[in-house]
């Protein structure tokens, strides 16, 4: 069966709401997309429900964030030139939650999770390129 309904509130606002496929094994089979109308498969396969935040001032810029197998974060970033899931490593224990802020007119998404050691870890990732800087896990605080 097909949950809807797991996007972040700021997103939902965009015209993006998220949802998950059937569990078989804790994975997620599928992960979809509703923007603008119909639900569309980003793929791959996750552990956690998908989180996901705007990625810069227009409608349709927002990112997807997910933990899968091998307990890595991904991202899945939309309107990118280099589409599908892409990792930012880490070993999580849960899935990562994601916010938009603008450091000096740059849009950037913070990304939080639970590591192995019961600790919260904050990955940075810049989107002011066609690729993205991506800070590495640190502890947050």
């Amino acid at each position: 069966p097909f949950t809807p309904g797991v996007a972040a509130p700021q997103v939902r606002d965009r015209g993006l709401d998220l949802g998950e496929g059937g569990r078989a094994g804790g994975q997620a089979s599928a992960q979809a997309v509703r923007a603008r109308g119909a639900w569309q498969s980003l793929g791959g396969r996750i552990t956690s429900r998908p989180s996901a935040a705007a990625a810069g001032p227009a409608a349709e810029e927002h990112s997807v964030y997910a933990r899968g197998t091998g307990n890595a974060a991904y991202y899945h970033r939309f309107n990118a030139s280099t589409p599908g899931w892409h990792s930012l490593g880490g070993r999580l224990t849960t899935g990562p939650a994601a916010f938009m802020r603008i450091q000096a007119t740059i849009p950037e998404n913070d990304v939080y999770a639970l590591g192995t050691d019961n600790q919260i870890y904050e990955n940075i990732v810049d989107w002011g390129a066609a690729t993205p800087g991506v800070s590495g896990w640190h502890l947050a605080g």
